[in-house]
């Protein structure tokens, strides 16, 4: 049975990796609307 630290460490890393593809996301939006803004 996984400690309680285990536990929060786990779900901090998966935390940071989905903020880590939302922001990775957001960016490669954000360049595609800049450039359909451009051309």
């Amino acid at each position: 049975m996984p400690s309680k630290a285990l536990t929060e460490f786990v779900v901090r890393e998966l935390t940071n990796h989905l903020l880590i593809d939302l922001a990775n996301l957001f960016g490669k939006v954000l360049e595609m609307g800049v450039k359909a803004f451009r051309s």
